[in-house]
């Protein structure tokens, strides 16, 4: 839902937020010869003149706030020469291609016959080839036109002198859920010449311009099962501790949400199973973000294929970006004798392994040789193209923050290809329901505490934010909440721990509360 932000008749407008809405006011950005505030990034093409910004073209930078933004509304006016091209980035970072990590709204000349021929998200007033605008309202070149863009969250409006062109959120146009949510806010230079006037900006500062102020929702082993507590492990109260953390997701500008492994349980019988998972995907169906999916051994109670219809999942890994970061997510349980036909390749390397090593436990499992490759091959990518890695599996990679029989069955080598890539910041994990932590070879190993083991009343879920610099773990109730330092890859260390640790590494905090 779109909160109505009233711009108030000072000049002031009331944007929601945690607890009171709070006023801001509408700042000219423009005086009679200068832009305080605002910068040339990367040259000095732009200059103010009687209270008009103007671009002369050529080689000279985008013109953009000094400080970042997470919500604003920003109203400018604008002029093109024929055949004109520039733009609004939205959340800029200061690195990267701005209109692929961030959002641009395009400015253009629709009538040049150079552009007859574009897409039409890629015409004027459009979130450029994210969502196209509803009619043509531009004024020709030479005219002024009027824009007025709202941001708030995952949802852009777009009104082009008096009329809403665009209506857009991450849930009809999910490729703005991977961009940057937060960053400059800036005019595009795009080698024409080019007027602004009446610029106003009112907002919520945030981000760093960097990637940063990205966050997703978290949470593992939910194991939910319409069956009597055992031990610790409290399985009908999963239902009701999930609705409050999809609560608490829905609350918060996510980009995504994930799921480590473990949505339910297993049931007597197949149909209660059957049951049990369709009652967890009710309440996931509620987040209003993207939620993915993490293969777990319990989950396997449903077979393979069915759990994968019903997770909409091609295959149990798989990765995806927003910004500058990317995140691969591990199907720990593709080589395993859970889930799998008896006949089928992945079924009969497992019985083969565990023939191999009788020690080995039948919940854990491995990645398999085809995923092998491919996990190295996306890492290489992300390496290439100086992105950094965030990796999600069920099953713990390394000894420390887990129990030895708890962990993956060929861990040491994926650890190892993790560590090699020289791009991973990170890797999450459930299936050891008591958490902990470890950091080895620049990479930060965390397995989340399980919310089936949360107490009466309780939960263990999070938020992780990120920047360039740093992980923030944000723990509701039994989750550990970390700040992880996102070390350069030739920083090398080892402090493998249940405790909590420092010294610039990591720094721990158990959550109060629910």
């Amino acid at each position: 839902m779109f909160h109505a932000w009233a711009v108030l008749t000072t000049g002031a407008m009331l944007m929601p937020g945690p607890g009171p809405a709070a006023a801001l006011e509408f700042q000219d950005v423009l005086t009679d010869d200068a832009a305080p505030g605002w910068e040339t990034k990367a040259g000095d093409a732009w200059q103010v003149e009687d209270g008009v910004l103007i671009c002369p073209g050529g080689k000279g930078g985008w013109f953009g706030t000094k400080r970042t933004y997470t919500d604003f509304i920003i109203e400018l006016e604008f002029k093109l020469e024929p055949g004109g091209n520039s733009g609004v980035f939205l959340r800029a970072p200061a690195e990267g291609h701005l209109s692929a990590v961030a959002m641009e709204v395009q400015i253009l000349d629709d009538y040049a016959d150079k552009h007859k021929n574009l897409k039409p998200g890629q015409y004027c007033g459009s979130i450029y080839k994210i969502a196209p605008p509803a009619r043509r309202v531009t004024k020709p070149a030479g005219q002024w036109n009027y824009m007025r863009i709202t941001a708030e969250s995952h949802h852009v409006v777009v009104v082009l002198n008096g009329e809403t062109i665009v209506d857009a959120d991450g849930q009809s146009h999910p490729e703005i859920l991977k961009r940057s949510p937060g960053g400059f806010v800036g005019l595009q230079n795009y080698g024409n010449r080019l007027w602004f006037r009446r610029i106003k900006l009112a907002g919520r500062e945030g981000g760093k311009g960097d990637g940063a102020v990205l966050a997703f929702g978290i949470v593992a082993d939910i194991q939910y099962a319409d069956k009597d507590t055992q031990g610790e492990r409290r399985y009908r109260e999963g239902i009701d501790k999930f609705e409050k953390c999809v609560a608490d997701w829905n609350r918060q500008p996510l980009a995504f949400a994930i799921q480590l492994g473990d949505i339910i349980d297993g049931n007597k019988t197949d149909q209660l199973t059957h049951k049990d998972l369709d009652k967890v995907l009710a309440v996931c169906r509620k987040v209003k973000t993207k939620l993915h999916h993490v293969i777990g051994n319990h989950c396997l109670a449903v077979p393979r294929n069915e759990l994968m219809q019903k997770l909409g999942l091609q295959k149990g890994y798989y990765e995806f970006t927003h910004g500058n970061w990317r995140f691969i997510v591990l199907d720990t349980m593709d080589v395993s004798v859970m889930g799998w036909p008896e006949n089928s390749r992945n079924y009969q390397a497992a019985r083969a392994y565990l023939r191999d090593h009788p020690d080995a436990r039948t919940y854990n499992g491995a990645v398999g040789d085809r995923q092998k490759r491919w996990l190295k091959s996306r890492l290489a990518h992300a390496a290439k193209v100086n992105q950094r890695v965030i990796v999600f599996g069920h099953h713990p990679l390394v000894q420390g923050p887990s129990r030895p029989d708890l962990l993956a069955w060929n861990h040491q080598e994926i650890a190892r290809i993790l560590e090699d890539a020289g791009c991973v910041v990170a890797y999450f994990n459930g299936h050891d329901h008591k958490g902990g932590y470890a950091f080895r070879n620049g990479v930060h190993y965390v397995t989340l505490e399980g919310l089936v083991e949360a107490p009466t009343n309780g939960n263990a879920h999070g938020t992780v934010h990120i920047d360039r610099n740093r992980l923030v773990i944000q723990g509701t109730g039994n989750l550990t909440s970390r700040t992880l330092e996102c070390r350069p890859a030739k920083a090398r260390a080892d402090t493998t721990s249940k405790a909590p640790q420092a010294r610039g590494t990591c720094t721990t905090t158990r959550a109060s509360g629910p």
